[in-house]
């Protein structure tokens, strides 16, 4: 049995059971436009509300006042969430969500230590805590599966850089979500059915059938049924607290 068979098997019964797969959603922040900045993000945008979150036009705050991290920090365009007063701030949306991951840049000090919890109606799910640099962004990959609401706290304060400005803000880019429906505990369970296929066909080897290289559909499914590392980082940013849990 080949891998392209099991597939269609396995994506017969997935529309059978109803199962939605929908396609993460970039956030780049360069389709807001207006006049002064920073500014709120309005919400929702992109569905999500946006709490204690502004957007900065770093090639003009670096015309400004020099060098920067928001300009540092960016991956496209010209715009960069921050979090305003360099606070706190949150996402969050009635419904469940993937926050799959984002760039990350301290904005004026190093070692600028951020705290990502994710909740679900009001538990927590994922709480980890990632240090920033100003040089350049790190690429976090958060995995937080089934959340509605995603804080941001500053968790130590680091040290000035050197530039002209000061504070415990950070700029975001390039923010990846899932908005698409979680799957229910029926999802594992055609898992496990492409499992057993997979063992069947002599293929968990061959084709490496949940081990990375299955076809895209199969990796957000296993993603959205709790298979996937709940954190994984780049070597850009350091991990330091990981007491995630599901």
């Amino acid at each position: 049995m080949s891998a392209k068979t099991i597939f269609k098997i396995v994506s017969t019964y997935m529309a059978s059971a109803g199962v939605v797969l929908a396609a993460p959603t970039l956030i780049t922040f360069d389709d807001i436009t207006t006049v002064t900045y920073p500014i709120t993000i309005p919400s929702p945008y992109n569905g999500l509300n946006w709490n204690s979150f502004g957007l900065e036009n770093a090639p003009a705050q670096t015309a400004d006042i020099g060098p920067n991290g928001y300009q540092n920090g960016l991956v496209s365009g010209n715009y960069v969430a921050i979090n305003f007063g360099g606070g706190p701030a949150s996402l969050s949306r009635a419904g469940s969500f993937n926050f799959i991951s984002a760039y990350l840049t301290a904005a004026w000090n190093d070692n600028l230590e951020v705290q990502v919890q994710g909740f679900s109606q009001g538990s927590l799910l994922y709480d980890n805590t990632y240090v920033l640099g100003t040089a350049s962004p790190s690429l976090l990959h958060f995995n937080y599966l089934g959340v509605d609401t995603v804080d941001f706290n500053i968790f130590f304060d680091g040290t000035p850089h050197g530039y002209s400005g000061a504070g415990t803000f950070f700029a975001v880019d390039n923010l990846t979500v899932d908005l698409g429906p979680v799957p229910e505990p029926g999802a594992a369970r055609l898992l496990l059915f492409a499992a057993a296929l997979c063992s069947i066909g002599g293929l968990m080897k061959k084709t490496g059938c949940f081990a990375g290289v299955q076809p895209p559909a199969l990796r957000k499914l296993a993603a959205g049924a709790g298979f996937a590392p709940a954190t994984a980082l780049s070597k850009s940013a350091e991990l330091l607290v990981t007491p995630s849990r599901n």
